[in-house]
């Protein structure tokens, strides 16, 4: 019930969600864990009901990887461009190798995606799992192919693993102002309980406070 915020000076943006979960399995992530690495989506109808009824004109779908099933996504995508909204999200990198599909979400409104490059050293991204990333043909590419379709990138990085180095957190850097995202979030690896990481880590003697999350 969005009516409980009128007249709040909150962020001119609404929230809303379509799915839920990522089929990722990455060795570091709490969401894969809750939900079972399963994936759920609202009706398509629902969705844009809700954004049609609320008319709100700048949206961030909160969906932990808004590409997690590509057929739902091309049909909300599609029903999404006569309301002529702006809109961003989070999605793995995997979407920058469909030209027709970055074409499909610049029409129906995005301006740009929240993607997870987590790390420039390959051997650091097999450690965590991100096997999505591993399969690129390269990052440089993939930026550029975002680019070129017209969205903007707002790049993630996880720093910690087991390959990092002062040297490879410069470079890291480095590349990401290279790049000229439109923002870059630098974050530090940390073992949520519950997942793979946090199970490794504990079995390898390495947590600090043992279970103190608990």
């Amino acid at each position: 019930d969005w009516s409980i915020f009128a007249g709040k000076r909150y962020l001119p943006v609404r929230l809303t969600q379509f799915s839920r979960g990522c089929r990722n399995r990455c060795e570091y992530c709490a969401t894969g864990n809750i939900y079972r690495r399963r994936f759920r989506h609202r009706p398509v109808d629902e969705v844009v009901g809700e954004l049609r009824a609320d008319g709100a004109r700048f949206v961030f779908f909160v969906d932990d990887n808004i590409v997690g099933d590509l057929e739902a996504a091309r049909a909300l995508f599609t029903a999404l461009k006569p309301l002529k909204i702006k809109w961003f999200s989070q999605a793995d990198v995997t979407f920058a190798a469909d030209p027709a599909l970055m074409d499909l979400m610049l029409e129906s409104g995005c301006v740009g995606l929240v993607v997870g490059f987590e790390s420039l050293n390959p051997e650091n991204l097999r450690l965590m799992n991100k096997t999505c990333n591993l399969a690129l043909e390269g990052y440089d590419a993939t930026v550029e192919r975002i680019r070129q379709a017209g969205l903007l990138t707002w790049a993630a990085f996880l720093l910690g693993y087991d390959a990092e180095t002062p040297d490879t957190v410069r470079a890291t850097c480095d590349w990401a102002l290279s790049k000229k995202f439109a923002f870059s979030a630098f974050n530090i690896l940390m073992p949520y309980p519950g997942t793979p990481f946090y199970d490794r880590m504990k079995a390898e003697g390495r947590l600090r406070f043992g279970d103190a999350w608990w």
